[in-house]
């Protein structure tokens, strides 16, 4: 048996390693449950802003009309979101642009990144405690000396870790580095990411003012509301935002990992066509529950 084969074996199973052929749909229930709730947030969304918009728009007529007419103050519908949309795309090529150097970075120097980011943590935990006592708050100086005893102890524990987590740093700006469709799959959950926030927040908008209840009217006769949205209602679409940002952060994270998997087990003689490709379709079916 050549050393190909014994890279490609697992020393545990007697199975080959990287082999895809039968793959196992993991916690299905999951997946399914999740993409039910997705589905139920955008046709919510949907329904609020095609069934509803006669409600919001007089809505929106009532407070507009409310507001020019109370002590002079206007109402201003004309926001511009030229320059929102602007500056999210720049941040996120700027986020990317940045990414990319501090991977570069991380090859040649994490070790001292990581020393130099504890050290510099320690560093600012004393100063604030010394400024506590020095303001004579005795009660929050204990507290954040507390906080600084205990990263002090942090970093004499890990100590020892860390040539080992700056070698995986390396490896994995390496590995970025030769596969850069990671960066692109990274880069597409970033703006999915964006794209939800806006959906949660135009629900979540859109259902306040339909759950608006007509108090009465002013002295100029203008239709006065008052909001009693359901509590449920809201908490659920924060844990809907909350749930979808930590699978689109593992989705990545289990991409990235499969492409590292990839490079360290697959012999140089025998690339893997698409390996990106392949691990993004690995998360996003198989291991997505």
């Amino acid at each position: 048996m050549d050393d190909n084969s014994n890279i490609r074996q697992s020393a545990q199973f007697e199975e080959k390693r990287l082999d895809y052929g039968k793959p196992v749909y993991r916690d299905v229930w999951c997946a399914v449950i999740y993409y039910l709730v997705l589905g139920t947030v955008v046709g919510v969304t949907l329904w609020i802003w095609i069934a509803k918009w006669p409600e919001i728009e007089e809505h929106n007529e009532n407070v507009k009309n409310a507001a020019s007419q109370s002590n002079g103050v206007s109402w201003e519908n004309n926001f511009d979101y030229t320059g929102v949309f602007v500056t999210l795309i720049s941040c996120a090529v700027i986020g990317l642009l940045f990414g990319f150097c501090w991977l570069q970075i991380l090859r040649y120097i994490a070790s001292f990144i990581i020393k130099a980011m504890l050290f510099l943590s320690i560093f600012l935990w004393i100063f604030v405690t010394v400024l506590v006592f020095y303001d004579g708050k005795t009660s929050l100086g204990i507290i954040a000396a507390i906080f600084t005893l205990i990263l002090i102890m942090y970093t004499w524990c890990v100590w020892g870790r860390i040539r080992f987590a700056s070698v995986l740093l390396a490896l994995g700006a390496r590995i970025t580095g030769v596969y850069s469709g990671v960066v692109c799959v990274q880069f597409i959950t970033v703006i999915f990411t964006i794209i939800w926030f806006g959906v949660i927040a135009m629900c979540m908008w859109g259902y306040i003012i339909i759950s608006a209840g007509q108090a009465g009217t002013d002295s100029n006769g203008n239709i006065t509301y008052d909001y009693n949205p359901n509590g449920w209602a809201i908490l659920g679409l924060f844990f809907s935002l909350y749930w979808t940002l930590e699978v689109n952060s593992n989705i990545s994270h289990t991409t990235a990992c499969g492409v590292s998997a990839v490079w360290y087990f697959t012999p140089q003689d025998k690339p893997v066509r698409k390996p990106t490709y392949n691990a993004f379709n690995r998360s996003m079916t198989t291991s997505f529950g």
